[in-house]
């Protein structure tokens, strides 16, 4: 049974806010980790994850904290997130760069050959990293 995983299990997780949802959470999570429970993570908890931790309004956590997590989460056997490599990526491409989260995963899927170039109005993706963009 793959579980979806919501946004608030891996805030609680990460932040440890209120102590008896974040045990609950690392509960599950240390079963993803032994493998005994498989979760799927979508592109947009992902995002939400990414703006939540690093809002100033809340966590304020820096890039590389925001990073090192999700990137170690995301690389576990049971997580499921399509396409895992895409996405691994886009957390190191955010991690070093100036670009809000869905920019680099669509520069990710450019880079990856999953597309072929980007239709954008935003010139810094391209001046980040090396993708195609097309005129519009």
């Amino acid at each position: 049974m793959a579980v979806a995983i919501d946004t608030n299990i891996l805030i609680r997780y990460i932040t440890n806010d209120d102590t008896a949802k974040a045990e609950r959470a690392k509960r599950f999570i240390d079963r993803v980790v032994q493998q005994e429970e498989e979760c799927v993570l979508c592109e947009s908890v992902l995002a939400e994850v990414i703006w939540v931790l690093s809002h100033p309004r809340t966590y304020n956590l820096t890039r590389e904290e925001t990073v090192d997590f999700l990137d170690s989460f995301i690389s576990l056997d049971g997580v499921r997130i399509n396409p895992k490599s895409v996405y691994r990526r886009s957390v190191e491409m955010y991690k070093t760069s100036k670009l809000d989260f869905p920019d680099c995963v669509l520069a990710a899927l450019v880079e990856s050959g999953r597309a072929t170039h980007l239709a954008t109005f935003d010139t810094e993706i391209a001046d980040s990293f090396p993708v195609h963009t097309i005129e519009l």
